[in-house]
């Protein structure tokens, strides 16, 4: 039983918007390589569903569109834009195409903001989907309302499963409260001690590298590994 991720985040500013945008559309040579998450053989397989291939001209245009708008300038603190990223595990026996852009619809539908970008990525080990928005409303950015918070991501995700994910026999997950985490970190680790070539998995290698990515200072600590290996 499979289930779709969903994680959605903050752009503070053009300049992080046109680097996104980049990334999205592969356009940074460094992050191309042999060694890296990303394989150059497989990067024609991605998809752009949504938006134009030039960066600086979605970015400039998209700045446009704000000062009028809302007739305002841009604040320096504010949300800028917003990007939803949904994943899938690996090897998964569906269409995931058709899951992407049936998501893509139903972002649209949900967050009733105009899509910048949108791009399936099949170049990684968990396909995937990069979809920005303009949180741009009646004249208005609601960046802080369209991203939410806790209670509202989960409203989110189940929707997403009753529109969409059931369609495609997945499952819904609910999140691990956070007094629950550390005893669910310890059955893990102790799971993976018991059956050691489970890491080698595709699917499991890709969740641990989806968890340890986001910290992995102290990991490369212990390990004794040096963080200027690249």
């Amino acid at each position: 039983m499979h289930s779709a991720l969903i994680h959605i985040g903050k752009i503070k500013s053009p300049e992080i918007l046109r680097d996104s945008l980049k990334h999205n559309l592969r356009l940074i040579a460094r992050e191309v390589e042999i060694e890296s998450h990303i394989n150059p053989a497989r990067k024609g397989l991605n998809i752009v569903l949504a938006g134009e291939s030039d960066p600086l001209k979605i970015t400039r245009d998209t700045v446009e569109l704000v000062k009028e708008s809302t007739g305002k300038k841009l604040r320096s603190n504010g949300v800028f834009a917003v990007e939803v990223i949904v994943s899938l595990p690996v090897n998964i026996a569906i269409d995931t195409d058709a899951f992407f852009e049936q998501t893509l619809e139903w972002i649209r539908d949900y967050y009733a903001c105009p899509v910048l970008s949108a791009v399936i990525h099949h170049d990684e080990a968990n396909p995937h989907m990069h979809v920005l928005l303009l949180p741009l409303r009646d004249g208005r950015m609601t960046g802080a309302s369209v991203v939410g918070y806790k209670p509202d991501w989960a409203i989110m995700k189940k929707n997403h499963h009753m529109e969409v994910g059931s369609l495609f026999g997945l499952v819904h997950v609910e999140s691990v409260p956070r007094f629950k985490r550390f005893a669910a970190a310890k059955k893990i680790v102790a799971c993976l001690q018991e059956h050691p070539s489970w890491i080698s998995h595709p699917s499991i290698e890709a969740a641990l590298l989806s968890a340890i990515i986001c910290r992995p200072a102290e990991l490369l600590s212990v390990l004794g590994i040096d963080p200027e290996f690249g």
